[in-house]
C-alpha cells in the first residue's frame, strides 16, 4: 500500500475505492479489555472544539438519512465508518451500525457512514433500503487524524475504516471495520463524556436540580435553581451551585435558539424542530415560553411557510439525484450515461426550472439548479 495516510487527508473519490477493502462486519478482533472508567475521571468539556479534528470534517453530499452538519456533533462521541456497496458484508454492517446508534444515541453518540467507492446509484439504493437514522454521505472529506501520524493506517493488512472521536472532537481510535472492538471503544468514550450541562463540576447542594437535568426537564431545573439563587434561606454554597447551573441552562437555551433562527432561511424544517425541542425541554420557564412564541410567529409567517415549501421541493430533487452519477466527459461513457440517466436528469432540470419560477431566486432554487448542472457535467 502506498501513501495510505493521504486517504484520510483528502476527499475520498471513486479512484480511492481500493482502500475500502476491509469488511465492516464480522470482524474477529478481540474485545477491548480496558475496565470501565470511574465517574471521577470524567473530563471537562474543552473550549477548543472549533479547532478540533472533527470540526474540520466535511460531510460531502447526502445519500440517505437525516440532514446534518458537523456543528450538530459538538460535544458528542462520533463514529465515522467507511463502507462500500459492492461488499455485501459491508452493506450488512450498516444495519449493525444503525442498531448500535439507536441504542446509544441518547447517551451522546453520533454516527456518520461515508461511502467512497463512487458507485452513487448502488450506494444510494442500499442506504435508502436501510432507512438510516444517521447521515449516509458520499465524498466525505476529513483531515488526517493525529493517531494516523503516530502509526499505520492498516492492521494485519486490513485498512482502518472506522474512526472513533471523543467529545472533544479528537480521533482516539481506528479499527478495520465496525467491529466489537470499535463498539467497545465508542462505549468507553461515551462513559468519559461529560453531560453538556453538568460538565465536570460536582453538585453537592442541588441534587434535585441535577436529577431534573438528567431527565431532560430543563424548565423545572431552571426554576429550581432560580428559587435557590434568590432564596434568603439558601447558604452560599447552594446559591453558588444553583447560579452556575442556572447559567449553563440559560446559555444552552440561548445557543439552541440562535442555532434555530440561523437556519430559517436554508433549513426552516430544522428551525421548527429545534424550537419545538427547546419549548419542550424548557417547559414552564422563560426560555420555553420564548421558544414557543417564536415558533408560533414563524408558523404564521407566509414568507417562512413559502421557505418551508421550497425546502421540501429542494430535498425531493436532491433525493432524486442522490443515485445519479455526473455525466462523464468520455464520449463512449457519456453515451452509456445518456441511455440510462438522461431522462431522469432532464426531469430534475425541469423541476429546478419550475421551482425557480414558483419561488424566485432563493437559496433552495439555486441549490436545485446546481444539482442539475452538476449531473449534466456542465
Amino acid at each position: 500500500m502506498t501513501n495510505s495516510h493521504g486517504l484520510w487527508r483528502q476527499a475520498i473519490p471513486a479512484a480511492c475505492v481500493a482502500f475500502l477493502t476491509a469488511a465492516l462486519a464480522g470482524q474477529t478482533a478481540p474485545a477491548d479489555k480496558t475496565p470501565p472508567p470511574k465517574p471521577q475521571t470524567r473530563e471537562a468539556a474543552p473550549s477548543t472544539w472549533d479547532s478540533s479534528e472533527l470540526a474540520a470534517v466535511k460531510l460531502g453530499s447526502p445519500l440517505a438519512g437525516p440532514d446534518a452538519d458537523v456543528e450538530a456533533f459538538r460535544g458528542n462521541v462520533v463514529v465515522i465508518v467507511m463502507w462500500q456497496p459492492a461488499d455485501l458484508r459491508s452493506v450488512a454492517s450498516l444495519d449493525q451500525l444503525k442498531r448500535f446508534y439507536e441504542a446509544h444515541r441518547a447517551a451522546g453518540l453520533a454516527v456518520i457512514a461515508g461511502e467512497g467507492s463512487g458507485m452513487r446509484e448502488k450506494a444510494a439504493a442500499a442506504a435508502r433500503a436501510l432507512k438510516p437514522s444517521f447521515p449516509v454521505v458520499a465524498g466525505l472529506t476529513l483531515p488526517m487524524p493525529e493517531i494516523f501520524k503516530k502509526g499505520q493506517t492498516n492492521r494485519d493488512g486490513k485498512q482502518l475504516t472506522a474512526l472513533v472521536y471523543d467529545h472533544t472532537g479528537t480521533a482516539k481510535a481506528a479499527f478495520p471495520g465496525f467491529s466489537v472492538e470499535a463498539q467497545n471503544a465508542a462505549l468507553k468514550y461515551l462513559a468519559l463524556r461529560p453531560h453538556p450541562l453538568l460538565g465536570a463540576q460536582t453538585y453537592k447542594k442541588i441534587a434535585p436540580a441535577v436529577a431534573l437535568v438528567r431527565s431532560e426537564q430543563y424548565g423545572s431545573a431552571l426554576k429550581y435553581c432560580k428559587e435557590r439563587t434568590e432564596s434568603d434561606k439558601a447558604d452560599e454554597d447552594t446559591k453558588a451551585e444553583a447560579s452556575a447551573l442556572q447559567g449553563n441552562l440559560e446559555t444552552y437555551a440561548d445557543r439552541l435558539t440562535k442555532q434555530a433562527l440561523d437556519k430559517q432561511s436554508e433549513r426552516p424544517s430544522q428551525t421548527v424542530s429545534i424550537l419545538t425541542n427547546v419549548r419542550q425541554l424548557y417547559r414552564g420557564s422563560a426560555p420555553g415560553e420564548e421558544a414557543g412564541k417564536q415558533l408560533a410567529e414563524l408558523l404564521k409567517d407566509k414568507a417562512f411557510q413559502t421557505t418551508l415549501e421550497a425546502e421540501k421541493e429542494y430535498l425531493a430533487i436532491r433525493s432524486a439525484a442522490a443515485g445519479i452519477p455526473t455525466c462523464p466527459s468520455d464520449a463512449q461513457e457519456k453515451k452509456k450515461w445518456q441511455g440510462k440517466f438522461a431522462g431522469p436528469v432532464r426531469e430534475i432540470r425541469k423541476r429546478a426550472v419550475l421551482m425557480k419560477k414558483k419561488f424566485g431566486d432563493i437559496w433552495h432554487t439555486q441549490q436545485a439548479e446546481a444539482i442539475a448542472t452538476e449531473l449534466e457535467g456542465a
